[in-house]
């Protein structure tokens, strides 16, 4: 979110503060490079340790959604906000607003000295269907992939791994050929994206996860939900009896 070198006043809507934007050529030094208050926002953030705008918002109680237009300049920050960030992140408000009194993880030049957030690579195995169920090899088979997918690795349990999406069923959030990552370690919550196999047909699909109780005879029943309101319900239970998977703990896009 770095400007280029004409100078303009844009005025914030909600504040009615104006904050300075200067455009970089690239011939220009990166000490001289002047940062938006979304920009300064993302990377306290990051050096907090959140590595996505959603994980910080759900961990403050904030709503996704404002959080989200502050961090991509969609919308201004106000004082008020700025201070509850501030708090959260433990940063002043007047850097996050100004650049002013910036904190220790920025040096004189403005430069972050935040650490590489650590990677590894993940193992992708067989497609996956977000159709109907369709063959897949089984996702707990030690050093089986047919790529590795680098990702990050901040939250992701040691048996996770990839797969690509195929059918329409999930449009229009997961596109065909986009990749998911699966967490087989990872707390599963009413509402998640998970993976899910069938044991009678060794099938598995991508589906969101709704709990329905259980059977007269105990057995838990289990919608697997599609995004797509042309495409059926799959379900687990009695008579289609399975088990879920893991959760989808990453999504990697097309654009």
């Amino acid at each position: 979110m770095y400007r280029s070198n004409v100078k303009q006043n844009v005025p914030d809507k909600e504040s009615n503060l104006f904050f300075p934007l200067v455009r970089v050529g690239s011939d220009m030094d990166k000490a001289a490079m002047i940062e938006e208050p979304a920009d300064r926002l993302q990377d306290a953030r990051r050096q907090a340790g959140y590595p996505t705008a959603r994980e910080a918002a759900a961990a403050f109680g904030w709503n996704p959604n404002t959080y989200k237009s502050h961090e991509n300049g969609k919308r201004g920050i106000k004082r008020a906000m700025a201070e509850r960030y501030g708090r959260a992140y433990g940063v002043s408000p007047a850097w996050l607003l100004t650049g002013e009194n910036p904190p220790d993880f920025v040096d004189s030049n403005q430069e972050l000295k935040i650490p590489p957030v650590p990677t590894r690579k993940i193992p992708k195995i067989s497609y996956i269907a977000a159709g109907s169920f369709t063959e897949i090899s089984d996702p707990y088979a030690e050093g089986f992939g047919e790529e590795w997918v680098s990702v990050d690795d901040s939250d992701i349990g040691p048996r996770a791994f990839a797969l690509e999406v195929e059918g329409e069923s999930m449009l229009p959030d997961f596109k065909p050929g986009e990749v998911i990552i699966i967490d087989p370690d990872a707390p599963i919550k009413p509402g998640d994206y998970v993976a899910a196999k069938s044991i009678k047909s060794g099938s598995a699909t991508f589906k969101k996860y709704r709990p329905r109780g259980v059977d007269a005879d105990g057995v838990e029943q289990i919608e697997l939900v599609p995004l797509n309101e042309d495409h059926p319900t799959e379900y687990i239970g009695a008579d289609r009896p399975g088990y879920l998977v893991g959760k989808m703990v990453r999504h990697i896009r097309k654009f």
